[in-house]
């Protein structure tokens, strides 16, 4: 991944084999965010999305490898257990035009993943939430 900093973040540019989520919270670490927000297009080789089953409290996860456009990814950066931590989803489509979309589990690029992230001064933190079976932000 390369990147540059920008006046209310970072640009961020993936390149081919990037893990997104591992790469991407590494960087966070490496660059104390904390708190932020992003959005970006790219293309992926494959995904694992999931989707959140509030009755079992679980998600449900789906694999998709293929060539895939990433029409739209965007989430935020917050503090889970102290760490940050990066909560992603993405709506990607394959050859076929057939969409997918949900929350990024992990994905890998194909070609390139171009995200901006502003960058928080406040901190939120995440907290686990009983009755929803998720951490939060409070």
């Amino acid at each position: 991944m390369i990147w540059k900093k920008v006046d209310d973040g970072f640009y961020l540019v993936f390149e081919p084999g990037d893990k997104v989520i591992e790469s991407f919270t590494k960087f966070c670490k490496d660059h104390h965010l904390r708190t932020g927000i992003f959005s970006g297009i790219g293309a992926f080789s494959k995904i694992t999305l999931g989707h959140y089953n509030i009755t079992t409290k679980r998600y449900m996860e789906k694999d998709v490898s293929d060539s895939l456009e990433v029409l739209s990814v965007n989430g935020n950066v917050t503090i889970k257990e102290k760490e940050p931590f990066v909560h992603m989803h993405a709506i990607v489509s394959d050859a076929n035009m057939n969409f997918y979309g949900g929350h990024v589990i992990e994905a890998e690029v194909s070609v390139t993943l171009e995200l901006h992230v502003t960058d928080f001064r406040e901190t939120l933190h995440r907290e686990f939430d009983e009755e929803l079976g998720l951490f939060t932000i409070k």
